[in-house]
């Protein structure tokens, strides 16, 4: 059932009323449509691109995390150190192209 909160309320960007018993933000309701805010990010090349970048380092994240621990737990270089290496180096290209799109460069 629809209310004001499904029709002007995010999920993501919140209860555009400050309302703490937004249907919307505790997920009781889901929103009817994007928001006005969801739409401006989805149209912006800029936002776009840190959504990617943000997404490449979640996988480089998530490939390099067991490895770095299992090698840093054991305290001895693991077989993938190399892997490691890589994946920080990746990180590091990535983090500074989304510096420079932040800045506009």
């Amino acid at each position: 059932m629809k209310d004001v909160h499904t029709e002007h309320c995010c999920i993501r960007h919140g209860c555009k009323y400050c309302d703490e018993d937004c249907t919307v933000v505790s997920g009781e309701k889901e929103q009817s449509f994007t928001c006005e805010a969801c739409d401006w990010e989805m149209e912006d090349p800029q936002f776009m691109r840190i959504k990617q970048l943000e997404e490449a380092l979640q996988k480089l994240y998530l490939a390099s995390g067991p490895v770095a621990n299992c090698a840093y737990n054991v305290g001895q270089q693991h077989e993938d150190w190399n892997n490691i290496y890589h994946y920080v180096s990746e990180l590091d290209k990535v983090r500074t192209e989304a510096i420079k799109v932040y800045r506009g460069e």
